[in-house]
């Protein structure tokens, strides 16, 4: 986008102005610039592929459009290879939001939290995926994600250096009452 922005936008465009240009460039027959995929993917040879566009197209298309698809630009598929990558989606969701950009629908968002906090408990992270999941709104859901991650992580650990150091941080840093853990 910048080189098709820099080389044939007039100077004079805004921002909104050359993302429509791009967006007709792309999509034009044969197409005039490339189409924005993430750089883990790769064009098809179907001429009519249309697959996940990158996650800097998407925050470009959020910043001129407001009614451009927030799901589209939050997918794992826009920044990651794996579908069940949710760093950078969920590391996104907090600045859009406090940016005025328009909620995930409740269960989405939550489907959000809860699936970027299964990563981090995943590889051993889970008092950071408790940190997530404090941010689900819904008060029975979060007081239920919570206690689920620290019943599965606290009951039968051993009380290494590690572990304690990770409930001290979930107790004192993030305020959950001691008898939850």
């Amino acid at each position: 986008f910048g080189l098709y922005f820099w080389y044939t936008c007039d100077r004079s465009a805004s921002i909104s102005d050359g993302v429509a240009a791009f967006d007709a460039a792309w999509d034009a027959k044969p197409p005039l610039a490339a189409y924005p995929l993430p750089q883990h993917q790769s064009l098809s040879s179907d001429p009519d592929f249309e697959g996940s566009k990158d996650i800097t197209y998407h925050m470009l298309k959020l910043y001129c459009d407001g009614s451009h698809s927030v799901p589209a630009a939050l997918s794992p598929m826009s920044s990651s290879a794996c579908p069940l990558d949710y760093r950078m989606s969920w590391l996104l969701y907090g600045p859009l939001r406090r940016a005025g950009v328009p909620r995930l629908p409740v269960r989405v968002e939550e489907g959000l939290h809860t699936s970027f906090a299964s990563q981090l408990e995943a590889v051993g992270l889970w008092h950071y995926a408790v940190f997530v999941l404090l941010h689900i709104e819904n008060s029975d859901m979060r007081v239920w994600a919570v206690c689920e991650t620290l019943n599965r992580n606290c009951r039968h650990t051993t009380h290494l250096a590690e572990e304690n150091e990770k409930r001290a941080f979930v107790i004192d840093r993030l305020g959950v009452p001691e008898v939850c853990i």
